[in-house]
């Protein structure tokens, strides 16, 4: 039995007069949570006993309306210890809607979508705070879960939808939304998606939902035609002179990573020691890739090298920051 404190009292509500009568009113408190309930009794307020709560026994209908409010106020006791012995903790309003025969249905809230994306872009943002997923990363989901916001928006006339609510229409059709609608090409569209149906799983995971209804969407990728660059063109970028150092700049990193098979985001967080010599006495490179988080060796070239020299006195990072601005 929870430790709670039932207080019901009785008076003629005089401030609801209709010819001169007064209706009979209860106020159930239960720990100092008060709410009214209104009868369709009337009384004479001159014969009401405000002490005993009642009508004095020379009232007329005394009787009548003393054992109405007796049984009223006996019901409201046994529905509170009813409720009480299963343990539950009672408010007022619960018991004013168990005496009124009110049934309440309690409509179980369910994690979103949206919920989903906040866990797991949480749990992202603790690993690029240790340096185990790039910020990059974390911004891609966070912007695949504005896509899908817009998305619902769009398509729904709402900012988020519970899980159980989500079928595999909603997956075909976001599809077709990114593809139409923000104009995206299919290999980034299913970038997205993949994303999406990552974070369903992860819902499973957390038994937010009992299984993904994205499961039976295959995502395809198309290999697209890629532009090689010959050695005979990367030569004469080599021999171009330029009248701005901002370009001068950009085709020595693009060079850099031409010969060294890093990527851009690679270099830019190359450090000053990443330069070192190997156990075979040339010079080699050594950094951290960004995508996979493995450490990776790889001897320079003279190029390279000498790209690296060129910059040694107002740091290569300089460089690396003046196509950053640019980009």
């Amino acid at each position: 039995m929870c430790n709670q404190k039932l207080k019901i009292f009785a008076w003629p509500n005089q401030q609801k007069l209709k010819n001169g009568l007064a209706p009979i009113y209860y106020r159930i408190s239960i720990d100092s949570k008060r709410v009214v309930i209104a009868t369709k009794h009337y009384v004479d307020t001159s014969h009401w006993n405000a002490k005993q709560e009642r009508l004095k026994g020379s009232a007329p209908n005394s009787d009548k309306i003393n054992a109405i409010i007796d049984r009223a106020v006996q019901s409201m006791k046994q529905h509170y210890l009813d409720m009480g012995a299963i343990g539950k903790k009672i408010t007022s309003i619960e018991l004013k809607n168990k005496f009124l025969g009110i049934e309440v249905i309690d409509t179980p809230k369910y994690k979103t979508i949206c919920d989903a994306f906040d866990y797991h872009n949480i749990k992202m943002q603790e690993m690029v705070d240790i340096g185990r997923i790039t910020r990059k990363t974390l911004l891609r989901y966070k912007s695949s879960k504005q896509k899908t916001i817009d998305y619902m928006k769009i398509n729904f006339k709402v900012s988020d939808k519970p899980l159980p609510e989500i079928r595999l229409s909603f997956l075909t059709e976001f599809e077709h939304y990114l593809l139409t609608r923000e104009k995206l090409h299919g290999n980034t569209a299913h970038k997205i998606i993949k994303i999406l149906k990552k974070i369903m799983n992860l819902a499973v995971a957390l038994d937010w939902i009992g299984s993904s209804p994205f499961n039976q969407f295959k995502c395809s990728y198309k290999n697209p035609e890629r532009i090689v660059i010959t050695q005979e063109e990367l030569d004469i970028l080599i021999l171009k002179n330029f009248n701005l150092v901002r370009l001068e700049e950009v085709r020595d990193v693009f060079i850099f990573c031409c010969y060294t098979g890093f990527a851009y985001t690679d270099i830019y967080h190359f450090e000053q020691n990443a330069e070192m010599i190997g156990l075979d006495g040339n010079y080699w490179l050594s950094t951290m890739r960004q995508k996979t988080g493995t450490s990776e060796k790889v001897p320079l070239l003279p190029i390279a090298l000498e790209i690296i020299r060129k910059y040694k006195k107002q740091s290569f990072l300089y460089a690396k920051q003046q196509i950053a601005t640019c980009k």
